[in-house]
């Protein structure tokens, strides 16, 4: 249950009528991916803590785009949600954007474990690959934070 890009796309396609198009449904999921993630890396530069986000994007990205990610390896999530919680006790300004997608990311990432919910639904969640989907919206409220404190740094500017 490797829960990378890659795999979780094969996962989802393979048996579907979509299954003879796999390899341009995933070049279009990782250009996606890498435009997001681009994205994000490049808007921090005006951001408060840009080193931090642009961390956090990279630990999210080695993730995503590994050939092998396995359930004990998103540990190395907690950058990102330490920060993300750190900024969000700072400004409050985010939290009805920002604060679903953490909590949902919360849910799938953590939640879905096999103590919790049992063994077949655990199997289950991660076959539909809800760590992964978990860690992408992780990537969205980076994105969250990252251009809304750019529109700050603008307002203080003018």
């Amino acid at each position: 249950l490797n829960q990378s890009l890659r795999p979780v796309v094969h996962r989802l396609v393979d048996e579907s009528e979509w299954s003879a198009h796999f390899w341009a449904i995933l070049h279009l999921a990782f250009f996606a991916y890498s435009v997001c993630a681009i994205a994000v890396i490049v808007g921090a530069a005006r951001v408060e803590g840009a080193s931090l986000w642009r961390f956090s994007v990279l630990v999210i990205s080695m993730l995503m785009l590994s050939p092998i990610s396995s359930k004990s390896h998103f540990v190395a999530l907690l950058l990102p949600h330490m920060a993300i919680v750190a900024y969000l006790m700072k400004n409050r300004a985010l939290w009805k954007t920002a604060l679903p997608l953490l909590c949902a990311s919360f849910i799938l990432n953590t939640l879905t474990s096999k103590a919790l919910i049992g063994r077949e639904l655990s199997n289950k969640m991660l076959f539909l690959g809800c760590i992964t989907i978990g860690t992408l919206l992780l990537l969205a409220v980076v994105a969250v934070i990252v251009f809304q404190g750019r529109r700050e740094a603008r307002a203080l500017e003018a």
